[in-house]
């Protein structure tokens, strides 16, 4: 075997990255037919503000070619440009309680993924417990247990489908916990993604001081997944950890546990339509873990040139002002506009989202087993051409939901691939 153990650890892939590779692979492919090419609304892209995205940074690289000091070496966890461009989004348009952050208090890695998979091998042994409310972003299990080999315990969601809507329960936090104590096995890590992937729900705050307090009080790490900050639709409101944290500023006991154990990760890649840019931000005042991001930077490092594009973009309050109003516009619209098209085919249950890139709703017909649902899914990618990604891979046991990406192509293009699920190919 040439592999080594961890290599073959490694090599074995979730069942969804085939399938989704090669669906990649087939659309990026020429095609003469356009009706023949795959479209793929399975991958978590945003398009709908590129144009002017590309404006943006076109203009920025005419009076800015490249800039010299690219070409030397740099602070792996950040050129000072762009932790300095991030503290300041945060101190203007995030955090709302007074207190600000710093430009040290961030960590910049080539991409969320990679970041979170180093700040977990920080924070948790292998087979430590990670606490994720399911359904949850369909990675997380590649970021924290294909190379980390923690575990991931999966916290229900609550759901009222009469009102479309999800809620998380701290009694339901409460059994998965003991559950994993009475084990003897350790819980290190809760990830709380706000807005969530895949529903689009917003979680109130409410629910997130609930979860603040919970994980102080079991002394458990929260990373709160923020990818989607600036991805709400218009008139819901987004409240960061972070800034509930601060009305704790005061309280020296208190803040130094919220210091220990609460951290916010965030990227260019939904929020600014930047996937290929590979910026992911991790903001902590844990010093010891940053100390360790530090030291393990030189394998997550994104290159400093593509960090100075994206703080010109930070930087330029009058082009985000603009930018953001009109991805949440988009967005918005982009939402209504599936799922009525959604309900034009027959489907009656779609979870009211508030915000993110998704529509997550139950395909019409009788009711699935895990075989049905997966076969559903091959059948839609293979013979309708058109890809979407099934609740199984996103930790769902309920049967029969699947997730569309609403900004992935421009909207006509997305519902196109709406009209192609329910076409019937023989």
């Amino acid at each position: 075997m040439a592999l080594s153990t961890r290599g073959r650890l490694f090599s074995q892939n979730p069942e969804w990255l085939e399938t989704l590779m090669d669906c990649i692979e087939m659309a990026s492919k020429p095609c003469d037919d356009e009706e023949q090419r795959v479209l793929n609304v399975a991958v978590a892209a945003n398009v709908l503000c590129h144009d002017e995205m590309e404006e943006f940074v076109r203009s920025f690289r005419e009076k800015c070619p490249i800039l010299r000091s690219s070409f030397s070496y740099y602070q792996f966890e950040g050129i000072c440009r762009l932790r300095s461009a991030l503290s300041h989004i945060y101190n203007q348009r995030i955090l709302h309680m007074g207190s600000k952050t710093n430009p040290s208090d961030f960590i910049v890695g080539n991409g969320c993924g990679p970041l979170l998979e180093n700040v977990v091998s920080c924070l948790a042994d292998e087979y430590d417990y990670i606490l994720i409310p399911s359904p949850y972003y369909h990675a997380f299990p590649m970021d924290v247990s294909r190379r980390m080999q923690c575990k991931i315990k999966s916290v229900p969601l609550s759901w009222n489908e009469e009102a479309a809507s999800v809620t998380l329960s701290i009694k339901e936090l409460d059994k998965c916990y003991d559950e994993i104590i009475k084990a003897g096995n350790k819980v290190k890590i809760m990830i709380y993604t706000n807005p969530h992937n895949p529903t689009g729900a917003l979680f109130p705050n409410e629910t997130t001081e609930k979860i603040i307090s919970w994980c102080i009080e079991h002394k458990i790490h929260l990373i709160s997944d923020e990818i989607y900050t600036f991805s709400t639709f218009p008139g819901a409101k987004f409240t960061s950890v972070f800034d509930i944290v601060m009305q704790y500023h005061g309280d020296a006991q208190q803040q130094s546990l919220l210091d220990t154990y609460i951290h916010v990760m965030w990227g260019a890649s939904k929020d600014l339509g930047l996937n290929g840019f590979r910026i992911g931000t991790l903001l902590t005042r844990n010093n010891e873990l940053k100390s360790c991001l530090q030291g393990l930077a030189y394998t997550f490092a994104t290159p400093a040139d593509i960090q100075e594009t994206v703080a010109s973009v930070l930087e330029d309050s009058r082009f985000l002002d603009r930018f953001f109003e009109l991805n949440r516009e988009r967005l918005h619209n982009a939402f209504t506009k599936v799922s009525s098209r959604l309900r034009d085919h027959g489907v009656r249950h779609i979870v009211q989202a508030d915000g993110a890139m998704f529509v997550y709703f139950r395909m019409p017909g009788a009711e699935m087993t895990l075989a049905n649902e997966r076969e559903l899914w091959q059948e839609k990618t293979k013979k309708n051409r058109v890809m979407l990604l099934p609740g199984f891979v996103f930790g769902d046991d309920r049967r029969g939901w699947f997730r569309i990406c609403i900004s992935a192509y421009p909207l006509e293009q997305t519902l196109k691939a709406v009209d192609r699920i329910f076409i019937s190919v023989k």
